[in-house]
């Protein structure tokens, strides 16, 4: 239940980003945690700084990403977004090959963004640091059309008055080697993330809010 209201809430606060009804209609191809997965990236590029909108993916190779975002110096940086399952276990070949994946979609004459959700259970492993590491320096060094690698995941807790409440983490790997890569960048990967986003509209705390009222 909880899964899905958290898309209706994504849908809700992307409802007016170019291309989401396309989108939408796509998901009848996908299970409930890859739509939720690809959603919940595109979250977190939902900044009002941020000019996004959803593209439809052409399956040529160097051309077949989800996305576009502009950045504040009028550059388009293109968005490929992965979704690995809960059921994947996680080592630095499962990720990099996830990666050298969504590098091949995105051109090569412009920058290119990479945001993957990883499963909750992969941020508990002790050596994860190690193995994320180990991924994105080998695909940033084998291209520099990714200026950035996004990794995010949720955190399940309960409140004090027995919610269950999910909430989005991520973390941004930056290629400052890449050609590719300017100032830009940086205020893009500044704003990321629905916590930086004044507009965005939480449900749980919505209901909060009305539960007070009444």
């Amino acid at each position: 239940m909880q899964r899905v209201t958290n898309l209706a809430e994504i849908t809700f606060n992307l409802q007016g980003v170019d291309g989401l009804k396309q989108r939408i209609s796509l998901m009848d191809k996908h299970d409930l945690e890859s739509a939720l997965g690809e959603m919940e990236c595109a979250a977190l590029l939902s900044h009002p700084k941020l000019i996004f909108r959803f593209v439809t993916p052409t399956g040529s190779k160097g051309l077949d990403y989800e996305a576009e975002v502009m950045t504040s110096a009028n550059r388009i940086v293109c968005c490929e977004i992965k979704a690995k399952s809960e059921q994947t276990s996680a080592d630095a070949q499962t990720l990099w090959s996830t990666l050298e994946k969504a590098r091949k979609q995105l051109p090569k004459s412009q920058p290119g963004l990479v945001l993957v959700r990883i499963p909750e259970e992969w941020v508990k492993q002790q050596d994860i640091q190690t193995i994320v590491s180990d991924a994105v320096v080998k695909v940033f060094r084998q291209s520099h059309r990714v200026v950035a690698v996004v990794l995010m995941w949720e955190e399940w807790t309960q409140t004090f008055d027995g919610w269950n409440l999910v909430v989005s983490r991520f973390k941004d790997y930056r290629n400052n080697k890449s050609r590719l890569y300017q100032s830009d960048i940086d205020d893009l990967l500044t704003v990321l993330g629905r916590a930086s986003n004044p507009s965005w509209l939480s449900f749980h705390a919505f209901v909060e809010r009305m539960r007070r009222t009444t």
